[in-house]
Parts: structure tokens; sequence; C-alpha cells
């Protein structure tokens, strides 16, 4: 193998990968940067419109629920998704279109947060086989050597 691919796409290639970094054959910061990219893909992001307190407003974001958590471990305790005005113009059998999402959390993110991360549900890393666990202590041994 030469260098660290684009992607990883097995927990065998990320495994394997670990042990060339060890060996030094690859490059440590330059794979702690690819499982970093790895790991943010468990997280649906959103910019955030507004922040008052607990509740988040962002665009309309229907992959939202309750129960979802943030990067930041807050959990989602409210959605209401607002309708955007009606169109005037538009034809009486229009379906309801949505301006935005206010989001209620457990516990207020920090100020200068300018984007929601929300857990996926449909996380491919584990449908993939990952385990997080793993992925986790890898970066941890990466970053501190």
């Amino acid at each position: 193998m030469k260098g660290i691919p684009a992607f990883i796409q097995t927990p065998q290639d990320l495994n394997n990968l670990f042990a060339l970094a060890q060996e030094e054959k690859v490059s440590k910061q330059e794979l702690a940067e690819k499982v970093s990219a790895l790991l943010e893909q468990q997280y649906i992001r959103i910019p955030i419109m507004e922040q008052s307190g607990k509740a988040v407003t962002t665009r309309y974001f229907s992959e939202v629920q309750t129960g979802n958590t943030t990067a930041e471990g807050a959990r989602v305790t409210r959605v209401e998704h607002v309708e955007s005005p009606p169109d005037e113009n538009a034809p009486e059998e229009q379906s309801v279109s949505y301006e935005k999402t206010i989001i209620t959390l457990s516990a207020a993110l920090p100020a200068d947060t300018q984007t929601l991360a929300v857990y996926r549900e449909d996380n491919m890393l584990i449908q993939r086989g990952f385990d997080l666990q793993q992925i986790n202590y890898i970066l941890g041994v990466l970053n501190n050597e």
C-alpha cells in the first residue's frame, strides 16, 4: 500500500492503516485527519440561523427527531417545523412547505456554535461494521504520539 487512500472503506482498512502508522510507514497525522473525517460521517450538520438558550433555529431540517443526540451531547427534547407563509399565487391544492425548524435541546450549546451536528440514526459507520469505540481509541493513540 502506498500512502493513505482518499476514503477508509472498511474496518479492516482502518486496522491495516493503523498498523502501518505504528510502523511509521504512513503518516500518523494524515491518518488521524482521515479518521476524524470518518467520525464526522455519523453526524448531519446544519447551519444555525438563531440561538436562544436551549432553543436553536435552523432552516427546515426534516431529519431531526425528538430523542436525537448532538455532537456536544445534548438531547433533542422538542422539534417544531414552522410553515412557510402561504403563496397567494399558488394553486389551492399545493402541499404545505416548511421554512424553518425550531429545535429545543436538553442543554444550551456554546454561544459561538454556528452549526448543529445531530447524530445520524442511519449511521453508515455502524452499517459498514465499524466499532466507534475502536475508531475513537485509534484516533486517541494517533493524536497522542
